[in-house]
């Protein structure tokens, strides 16, 4: 006699699973250039398990590298004897990703508009990165604590 074990097929990465229970994973790396893929290679990996379409993805992608190398060069002004933590938790409804930081924190300022030919006419090589985080991402919050560190929360409604 035979016993034959059922399982349930894996979902193609193309296909949306609906998930109403929050997922919640964390990734926390030492804050090094090199670790920047690691993290994104992290965001990509949920985000296909959230369902998002690869548009999305790359845009988040991007958004993260960003906000990471941000906090790389000017939270932690390069050095590397630091940490970021990295979370990702998700439904079918929403996707965030939440960025802690003990670096310095940054002045938020209004929103400007970006004049993007103006930039590349003057050649100006940096700068655009907040602009790409916002331009990426459904919503953007940032809270500065001296106590709890820093917190950028990154959001994609699915």
């Amino acid at each position: 006699k035979t016993t034959e074990k059922k399982t349930a097929p894996k979902p193609s990465p193309n296909i949306k699973v609906s998930n109403s229970k929050p997922q919640k994973h964390y990734l926390k790396t030492e804050s090094i250039a090199s670790n920047l893929y690691k993290i994104c290679n992290f965001i990509v990996e949920h985000s296909r398990q959230a369902g998002m379409d690869e548009k999305q993805i790359v845009k988040s992608k991007i958004a993260v590298y960003e906000a990471c190398l941000n906090v790389i060069e000017h939270a932690y002004h390069s050095r590397p004897d630091n940490w970021i933590e990295v979370w990702v938790e998700y439904t079918d409804k929403k996707f965030q990703i939440i960025i802690h930081d003990r670096g310095l924190s940054y002045q938020q300022h209004q929103p400007k508009s970006y004049d993007v030919e103006a930039a590349v006419e003057k050649r100006q090589t940096g700068g655009f990165g907040l602009h790409i985080i916002e331009r990426s991402m459904d919503e953007v919050t940032y809270k500065a604590d001296e106590v709890r560190g820093n917190q950028l929360v990154l959001t994609k409604f699915l």
